[in-house]
């Protein structure tokens, strides 16, 4: 709490909340990122009720012996944390999480490496950044292709020990019970809106990364159905308003060729609200009741 007490005055010491420093600059940070730098991805493993999930974490750290000059850097910077660097006798400073994977994205754009391994490392992390930007690492089939990136990108270390890999990570979440019903994103339905109906459900159902049948239910409540639309006649709404006194929706329907659903649904638009109640005989006799304008 100290730590971070320190930082935030040392921030304030400028009118950007930067501390300035003469002999730092953007090219100084980058030479020290190819030198000592780190782009990471972490990843975390759950359980839940019974499912199993799998968090990922963008990250990127800066490794020294001295920790003023990861103090420089941070402040300059304006974001990250220094703390101790394991076991060993040096400190870090760690940016972790996609908020401030942003401010990293946004200075390493600005400021491009310049060797060849970091170049490919930064490409790799921020490939898994649009991926996690996107948010379609919520889906099975997102999450697969982020532990590829992930493997890729740390295969570019050897010193990194791999102790959750793709393989790991896809037979860990097949290993638990299937995941609960998941929201839908904005990003998935205008999916849906774009590659409907010339894909199949099937075709849908994995680019969008639901289940079959949350994918259908989804499309019919947002009208994009495969077959044409039956408009209603007036001579159907005439039917419907003199014969739903003696006759329940299911032979309504039948007679109109229509399903009962459709026939109960016009019926309530119609303002025709039924009230069913026992006669002496046991039989069911229809009160019609319409309902009041709003």
């Amino acid at each position: 709490m100290a730590q971070k007490q320190n930082s935030l005055e040392r921030r304030k010491c400028s009118p950007l909340g930067k501390r300035a420093s003469s002999n730092l600059t953007a090219d100084w940070i980058v030479g020290f990122t190819e030198g000592e730098g780190s782009f990471f991805i972490d990843a975390q493993k759950y359980n839940y009720k019974g499912v199993h999930h799998v968090n990922f974490h963008l990250g990127f750290s800066i490794a020294q012996k001295q920790r003023d000059i990861l103090d420089k850097i941070q402040d300059y910077l304006g974001f990250g944390e220094v703390c101790k660097y394991g076991t060993q006798t040096g400190y870090q400073l760690r940016a972790r999480g996609f908020q401030e994977a942003v401010k990293v994205q946004d200075f390493f754009l600005r400021n491009p490496l310049r060797s060849e391994q970091k170049r490919q490392a930064f490409s790799l992390w921020l490939k898994a950044f649009n991926l996690h930007h996107s948010r379609n690492h919520l889906n099975l089939q997102g999450i697969q292709e982020l532990s590829k990136i992930r493997d890729q990108l740390h295969a570019l270390s050897p010193r990194r020990k791999e102790f959750l890999n793709y393989a790991k990570i896809t037979a860990f979440l097949k290993s638990g019970a299937p995941p609960k019903k998941q929201n839908w994103t904005k990003i998935e339905v205008e999916l849906l809106k774009a590659n409907f109906p010339q894909k199949s459900d099937k075709e849908l159902a994995s680019l969008v990364g639901h289940p079959l049948q949350s994918l259908i239910s989804k499309r019919v409540r947002m009208g994009l159905t495969r077959m044409k639309k039956r408009k209603w006649t007036n001579e159907e709404f005439n039917y419907i308003k003199k014969m739903c006194h003696t006759m329940k929706d299911e032979e309504i329907a039948e007679a109109i060729h229509r399903t009962k659903c459709s026939v109960s649904w016009m019926r309530v638009q119609l303002g025709l609200k039924k009230d069913s109640a026992k006669n002496k005989k046991g039989r069911f006799e229809w009160s019609v009741k319409e309902r009041k304008a709003t």
